[in-house]
Formats: C-alpha cells, sequence, structure tokens
C-alpha cells in the first residue's frame, strides 16, 4: 500500500511540476521561462528523490541510507541551539521510523516526512545563556523538515505533530 501512495505522489508531483513550468512559463520572456522550467524541474527531481527515500526507509532497505548527507557526529564542544536542533533531527531521519507521508514545505523548497515510531537523539553538549546544557531529546511521531543539497537528503528541524 505504501508503494502505491508514493507511486501516486510521484506522479502528481511530476503533474505539479508540469503545471509550475506552464505557469512560470506564460506571458514571460523566454530567459524567464526556462529559469521557471529549470527550477519546477529540479522541485520535481528533489520530491522525487525524497519518495524515493521514504519507500526504502519503509522496506528496511538499507540503501535508503545512501540518499542521505553523511552521518551526524557528536561534536566535541558544545554547540548553538539552533544547531543542536538540525543535529536532533539529523539523528532522527535514521531511526527505523515509518514515513507515512512526504509534504511540500508552504513557500520553500523543502520536505516535510510525516512519521510513525518513536527515536532519540545522542547526548549534546548545548549553549544556552544560562551556559552549558546536556541535552539528549525523544520524540514519538516527530513531522522531519528536509531539503535536498547536492543531491542528498539533510535533515532541518524535528517538530511535534499538533494534530
Amino acid at each position: 500500500m505504501a508503494t502505491r501512495f508514493f507511486n501516486i505522489s510521484r506522479t502528481a508531483a511530476v503533474l505539479l511540476g508540469g503545471i509550475a513550468v506552464l505557469a512560470f512559463g506564460c506571458d514571460k520572456g523566454e530567459k524567464n521561462g526556462a529559469r521557471g522550467e529549470s527550477a519546477a524541474a529540479s522541485f520535481a527531481e528533489e520530491r522525487a528523490l525524497v519518495e524515493r527515500f521514504a519507500v526504502l526507509k519503509n522496506a528496511g532497505d538499507a540503501a535508503a541510507d545512501d540518499l542521505l548527507g553523511p552521518a551526524p557526529a557528536v561534536p566535541a564542544e558544545p554547540v548553538s541551539e539552533r544547531e543542536a536542533e538540525r543535529l536532533v533531527a539529523e539523528f532522527y531521519l535514521r531511526h527505523p521510523l515509518e514515513i507515512l507521508e512526504v509534504r511540500n514545505e508552504k513557500d520553500q523548497p523543502r520536505f516535510v516526512l510525516r512519521t510513525k515510531g518513536s527515536c532519540e537523539s545522542k547526548t549534546l553538549a548545548v549553549r544556552t545563556a544560562a551556559g552549558v546544557d546536556r541535552v539528549q531529546r525523544t520524540a514519538y511521531c516527530p513531522d522531519l523538515v528536509v531539503e535536498v543539497r547536492e543531491g542528498k537528503i539533510r535533515a532541518l528541524e524535528a517538530r511535534l505533530r499538533r494534530d
């Protein structure tokens, strides 16, 4: 069933990409139309990569990890709260979560992975206004915000689901 969902979503992404190409190309100079076509094609390719990752991850295929950026390491020095947020999301992304859905992030070239399962981060030293705290986070069914950079999926943040 998951495979069918992602095949349908891939088709929808390609169709939406085509509609975006038409929208960017209409009543604009050829130069602007070509740029819009390139951006829409790139976004469709990125979405296809993220959906492929979801299918492989849900199947328990180790090849899913090949689509991710480098695995995060625990830094020796304390990190900022923002960097800790990114690292926590990277740790979660590598847990055996089931990906229920891939959504486009509003108005941004990013994706939200709706997940099922529990996960935890490694312990991090985080700089705060009060000093340095040691933090280890756990989550149940987090939404993971990811982007594609240089052909690899990279986690940006983990969100608590609010529905």
